[in-house]
């Protein structure tokens, strides 16, 4: 069935946040619409969309989306307005609650791994990693065979993932903390939510900076309290040592996703090092 996308006069309205794939205007007291840039597919623009849906239906807070709209040539989703502060932000605030608001984020997504699967249509999260695999050229055939072999082990599981799980996607409301940004809400490994925190927290190119991060705002003493907090919650206790090598594999391929899409971006010496580390793992 053809969707309809509501068409809708911004007037000269101009956006309160910018992402990576479009950006917020703020309707009324209640509502935002996300306006994706031009020529963003629209199958991603109603992933987002059914995920949210997904994750409410799972038990997990977020925002509810409403119509798909089309403004300025673009097209975009109206979602609920959640009006509160970051689990980033309250760490700021506050470090002492840092090990607390990691146990936040843990709490979400245990509630979200462990829920029932019944949005079985939603892609995988290996799916984006597949895509720039193919376009890999520092790493040997026999290499990008084994990469695609374990991307094929972490497709046998079946939990929801919420694809880029950090302090700065859950927002503390009135009505408590609510998950946001879904569109790489998927069905697989929940490995996956456990690398991005880890990447985003210690291994982006900011994580490498001296100092507060530009990305979330915390030092990195914020940011290491804060993780102990959420593997604490998230485990009832210390990890299991077993789990520390898969952990590290996604985080791999997390980056070689993000060297492949991103790496123009960063210094060449950063980009330089995935791929030795690449190379050093699975090129055997």
């Amino acid at each position: 069935m053809e969707q309809q996308f509501k068409q809708i006069d911004l007037g000269d309205l101009k956006p309160f946040a910018k992402g990576g794939t479009g950006e917020c205007y703020r309707i009324n007291e209640d509502t935002i619409i996300k306006l994706y840039y031009e020529g963003f597919p629209v199958d991603r623009i109603l992933h987002e969309k059914d995920g949210a849906r997904a994750a409410l239906v799972a038990g997990v807070p977020t925002a509810i989306s409403f119509d798909l709209v089309q403004a300025r040539n673009r097209l975009g989703v109206m979602f609920e307005l959640i009006q509160g502060r970051t689990l980033s932000e309250l760490v700021v605030q506050d470090p002492d609650r840092a090990p607390q608001l990691g146990g936040i984020l843990a709490s979400i997504g245990k509630t979200l791994h462990n829920a029932e699967v019944r949005k079985t249509d939603l892609p995988s999260p290996t799916l984006a990693i597949r895509k720039e695999l193919v376009k890999i050229d520092y790493m040997s055939e026999e290499a990008v065979h084994r990469i695609e072999q374990y991307l094929d082990l972490l497709d046998q599981e079946k939990h929801y993932v919420h694809g880029d799980l950090h302090p700065n996607n859950v927002v503390v409301s009135v009505n408590g903390p609510m998950l946001v940004d879904m569109g790489g809400f998927s069905v697989g490994s929940a490995m996956f939510d456990l690398a991005s925190l880890r990447f985003s927290l210690f291994e982006s190119p900011d994580a490498k900076k001296e100092g507060r991060s530009s990305f979330n705002g915390m030092s990195h003493e914020e940011e290491q309290a804060f993780y102990q907090g959420f593997m604490q919650t998230y485990f009832g206790g210390e990890m299991d040592p077993a789990m520390e090598e898969p952990l590290y594999m996604v985080t791999l391929l997390k980056k070689i996703r993000f060297e492949r899409l991103y790496g123009a971006r960063y210094p060449e010496e950063y980009c330089a090092d995935i791929r030795r580390e690449v190379r050093a793992v699975f090129d055997k």
